[in-house]
């Protein structure tokens, strides 16, 4: 199952897959004023809805929290879709705005990523996403620039194939920036890792 998350922060609603009658659809305090904007009707909305100011009314299920939590309200939401089955996440308007927040929503990527989950955090004309212990494919459509970041102390065995820069069991500190700006070719492109969990940005939303 997939599950489409609406966050509070920046976003001009394009560049994702519409949600289908099947997805689960999570609006995260805030980010309601977003789906409603699009016309979608979230299956669940929860937060403790400071940023949203005001009580959400409306045909879905709502779940309220406290302001004073130890999660994000996007969190929540990532645990809310993970514990119903969703395996596939579209994170939207989860960058912009305060910085920690945007770095809080990236650690999420690799939380759900460590667990087995495909996820997509689409911001304005990029999208993140993260593989851990294994390998991504990326289309050969793609166009533009990608990079890659170490979410371990250490990424082992790092190899990159079909890009303009290609690499073969290359080690990746987690303080080490050499990996960004690669290039796509018009080829398809694979990303792996033996041993560690790489965050990947990507600069052309028609891969997604």
């Amino acid at each position: 199952m997939r599950c489409f998350i609406f966050g509070a922060g920046e976003f001009k609603g394009t560049g994702f897959p519409c949600p289908s009658v099947n997805d689960l659809v999570i609006a995260a305090d805030g980010g309601l004023a977003y789906a409603e904007s699009m016309g979608i009707n979230p299956s669940v909305v929860l937060g403790d809805f400071d940023s949203l100011g005001r009580a959400p009314a409306g045909d879905y299920e709502t779940l309220t929290f406290p302001p004073e939590k130890d999660y994000t309200d996007l969190m929540l939401a990532a645990e809310e879709g993970f514990n119903r089955g969703a395996r596939t996440f579209y994170l939207l308007g989860a960058t912009g705005g305060r910085m920690d927040h945007t770095l809080a929503n990236i650690q999420v990527v690799v939380n759900l990523t460590r667990r087995g989950c495909k996820v997509y955090l689409i911001g304005n004309d990029y999208w993140i996403s993260a593989v851990h212990n294994g390998k991504i494919e990326l289309a050969s459509s793609l166009k533009g620039y990608f990079s890659l970041y170490s979410f371990s102390e250490y990424c082992k065995g790092v190899s990159v194939k079909g890009a303009k820069y290609q690499v073969e069991d290359f080690n990746l500190r987690q303080d080490d920036p050499r990996a960004i700006s690669n290039e796509f070719t018009g080829e398809a492109c694979s990303v792996s890792v033996e041993d560690g969990t790489l965050l990947l940005c990507i600069g052309d939303l028609n891969g997604i």
